[in-house]
Formats: structure tokens, C-alpha cells, sequence
């Protein structure tokens, strides 16, 4: 068995071997681990009786991405199944590879972008899609990880998309 994986490329048909328990277990990771660690460095490095004015000692950009990621799971519920699905369907055909993983959590922010860009009254909504763009590919690259963890063998690796 090879210890490396294709950024692009897994074992086909690897959806089945992955549980519903693991499924389960994966969503719970991808969906409180981002959280759980900004609030870890929020608490650390701020002060704990006052959780907005800690991301303020954090610095003008750091205090701000960890209050997104504490406050992340609002959004990140809806759009949990979808990222799920996704990731079935990606290891039914072979390409759930972590490039894969982190393109795919991008690319519905990357074309509500572009097409925000592309009709008439523009404004500083296709910046805000872009600007989100980071977080969820994190949770894609979360998710890839607790897959990874969980199911080894979902995602066995192979040299070349056409074997």
C-alpha cells in the first residue's frame, strides 16, 4: 500500500465502504472543530470574561477570521448535508482527493461571486463571497481529514485516473 495520496484522485467507488456512523462522526467533526479551535485561541490569547473585546487583542485581522470560524456552525449547518453528498459522490467516481475537497467547498462561493460581478448594479457583495471562500475550503479540508482518519480505505490510492 502506498503511503501518499493523488491531490486529485482516489479509489473508485469508495462511498462503499464509508458508514453511515462514519458519516455521522465525520459531519460532527467538520462541523465543530474549526469552532472549537478559534475559540481555543480566542480564549488563550484574550480575556475570557469578555469574548468580543478578546478578538481585539488578537490584531485587526486575526480577531475577526476566529469570531467567523466560532460563529461558523450557523451556516456551516446548511450546508453541511450538501458538502456530504458531495463527498459520496466525489468518492462514487474517484476524484476525492484533497484538491478536490478544497476546490469543491470553494467553488459555489467562487460562481456566486462571478456572477454577482457580471450583473449590472455591483456592489461589495461578490467581495463578502470571496472573502468566505477561505472558510469553507477549510471545512473541506477538515472534512478530507476526518474521512481520512475514519476511513483509510475509502480513499486507497491510485497512480492514474483511467486505472
Amino acid at each position: 500500500m502506498k503511503f501518499y495520496q493523488p491531490l486529485f484522485f482516489s479509489r473508485k467507488k469508495g462511498d462503499e465502504v464509508v458508514l453511515m456512523t462514519d458519516l455521522a462522526i465525520i459531519g460532527a467533526i467538520t462541523l465543530f472543530l474549526p469552532p472549537s479551535v478559534a475559540y481555543l485561541i480566542l480564549t488563550l490569547v484574550g480575556d475570557t470574561d469578555d469574548f468580543l473585546s478578546s478578538m481585539n487583542t488578537l490584531g485587526s485581522i486575526a480577531g475577526p477570521i476566529a469570531f467567523l470560524f466560532v460563529a461558523s456552525p450557523i451556516f456551516s449547518i446548511i450546508a453541511l448535508p450538501v458538502g456530504i453528498m458531495m463527498g459520496l459522490f466525489a468518492l462514487r467516481r474517484g476524484i476525492a482527493g484533497l484538491g478536490f475537497a478544497i476546490f469543491a467547498a470553494a467553488l459555489p462561493f467562487l460562481a456566486i461571486a462571478f456572477l454577482a460581478l457580471i450583473i449590472p448594479p455591483a456592489s461589495e457583495f461578490p467581495l463578502i463571497m470571496l472573502a468566505m471562500a477561505p472558510f469553507s475550503m477549510t471545512y473541506g479540508a477538515v472534512m478530507w481529514f476526518a474521512l481520512r482518519w475514519r476511513r483509510p480505505s475509502a480513499l486507497i490510492e491510485r497512480t492514474s485516473p483511467l486505472t
